[in-house]
């Protein structure tokens, strides 16, 4: 039980890094406007996508850590992580145009 926790603490701490960092870029790129093109809007969706995958890992790593229905919380904090790691990649795509 001692390798879960510790694992989910990493998971943790990473989350909440990329979570601000997801932050930072989302002020740096901004809201779209409704003259930008359905693909800006879709990469701005995205992102939003990203950022709440994130905080549902880290409330769902912060519920297992508490001690609450740690079987089904370790089971969606690591797939939300893995959700969350794929959704920063494809946002790391978009171009800068």
């Amino acid at each position: 039980m001692e390798t879960t926790e510790k694992n989910l603490r990493w998971i943790l701490g990473v989350s909440v890094i990329m979570f601000f960092g997801s932050y930072f870029i989302s002020l740096i790129f901004g809201y779209p406007s409704y003259l930008y093109s359905t693909s800006k809007n879709s990469w701005y969706y995205l992102q939003v996508i990203g950022q709440l995958s994130l905080i549902l890992t880290i409330g769902s790593a912060a519920v297992y850590i508490a001690g609450f229905a740690r079987k089904f919380t370790y089971a969606a904090s690591i797939l939300l992580f893995a959700l969350s790691i794929l959704l920063l990649f494809i946002e790391g795509l978009r171009p800068f145009t």
